[in-house]
């Protein structure tokens, strides 16, 4: 197969999603690398919206890369007041557009699915256009705000009925 200019060769990569605990040493680092980018990028480490041991009806995945090494993480949980709608929290790629969030994003869906879940909803900050495209590019758009995050206009808020 020849590749134009235009199409660099990227080797298609796999990413190796687990289940783990969010305490774990791995999911720790994913969530550190998280909170440092959030903080320098909006002064705030967003660690106070997912603080505690996680409800039953939860989930936290890390991805690793083929040497083992993590490489992104991302969490449900239940959405209080919202029956049979899970939250997606602390989603993370270190290294972005390799695919890494999309098979977090995916890992997400499918435990979601199976723990009942028939909606996920989200929260980022309208500034952050990349992750905005990124999730209507799965399939979520834009809601209503919930929660906490209704009297807060500099958050966005998606959702994503689960078929």
């Amino acid at each position: 197969m020849k590749l134009s200019a235009a199409s660099p060769a990227r080797p298609v990569e796999r990413w190796d999603v687990r289940a783990t605990r969010h305490d774990e040493p791995d999911a720790l680092a994913m969530q550190e690398q998280l909170s440092a980018v959030l903080l320098a990028r909006y002064g705030s480490d967003g660690k106070a919206g997912f603080a505690g041991p996680l409800p039953a009806g939860s989930v936290f995945a890390v991805a690793y890369d083929s040497q083992g090494v993590a490489a992104g993480c991302g969490a449900v949980r239940p959405l209080p007041g919202h029956e049979g709608c899970g939250e997606v929290k602390r989603m993370h790629a270190s290294q972005p557009g390799r695919g890494i969030g999309a098979a977090v994003l995916d890992f997400l869906e499918s435990q979601a699915r199976a723990m009942g879940y028939r909606e996920l909803k989200l929260s980022t900050r309208w500034a952050n256009e990349g992750a905005i495209g990124f999730y209507r590019s799965r399939g979520f758009t834009v809601c209503e705000p919930f929660g906490s995050y209704v009297t807060r206009p500099e958050c966005a808020c998606l959702a994503k009925p689960l078929a």
